[in-house]
């Protein structure tokens, strides 16, 4: 039998365990918003259109706070539609956008044409969004996950940039796996209409999973249960030594 010290021991080494943070495991891609958590929380950007908004810019939702950072320019807010300022695109009529192109106009050019970085404040188990390019045409996006300094998942979505104004833009999604957990994207894009001077594009709302937290009251009864199970191990080794003399 072992002796009750390495039973401790080991419980109180499962405790700790379970509740920290497992190695890098990785990540899948998404394929629709669909595929996303019905527990998901949507990121609307503020501001009114065409507004310039500096970067890096910041909202908070959910206890998070995104960080959105354009490193050759500022965002301008635009929203899918036919009026100034804004994109007529592929996404649903309506839909508030983060664009990279500064146009005020909403013409072609005038941008930083990304990559966009999104920190998140704490790490989340899933992310997704739509995005579309300025160009009609074919177009490529790339995605980059990390989980702090750790690159823990590395995508990429071809699609068709419209102005269908459907809901049908190019979704980007990506869930962490295995008890991994999602701090940083950097997303791009990249035009597959030949010799054009730049590469803008837009994204819609952001939707993620926040990770979850055990609540105090549960970490508190797991700690119960261990001392219960401690207390019966002890009074049986009491037990079976009475029995012995």
């Amino acid at each position: 039998m072992r002796p009750l010290s390495m039973i401790v021991l080991t419980g109180a080494m499962v405790l700790v365990t379970g509740m920290s943070v497992p190695g890098h495991a990785g990540t899948i891609q998404l394929f629709s918003p669909q595929e996303l958590n019905a527990a998901a929380v949507t990121a609307e950007y503020t501001g009114d259109v065409p507004d310039i908004l500096p970067s890096p810019y910041t909202l908070t939702v959910g206890g998070i706070r995104l960080t959105f950072t354009l490193a050759q320019g500022d965002f301008r807010r635009a929203d899918q539609g036919n009026e100034m300022g804004d994109m007529v695109g592929n996404f649903a009529p309506g839909t508030k956008l983060l664009s990279t192109n500064t146009n005020t106009a909403g013409d072609i050019g005038g941008g930083g044409a990304g990559p966009i970085e999104i920190v998140f404040s704490s790490g989340v188990t899933e992310v997704g969004f739509r995005a579309q390019n300025d160009f009609v045409g074919p177009e490529s996006f790339f995605l980059s996950v990390f989980n702090g300094g750790t690159l823990v998942g590395d995508f990429s979505v071809n699609g068709v940039s419209g102005q269908l104004a459907n809901d049908t833009a190019t979704f980007l999604g990506v869930r962490a796996t295995e008890g991994e957990v999602i701090t940083r994207l950097i997303v791009g894009g990249i035009s597959g209409v030949p010799d054009t001077p730049e590469n803008d594009f837009a994204i819609g709302p952001v939707s993620f999973t926040p990770t979850a937290i055990p609540e105090p009251t549960t970490i508190a009864l797991f700690g119960m249960g261990l001392g219960m199970i401690v207390s019966r191990l002890a009074n049986r080794r009491r037990l079976g030594t009475g029995t012995g003399t």
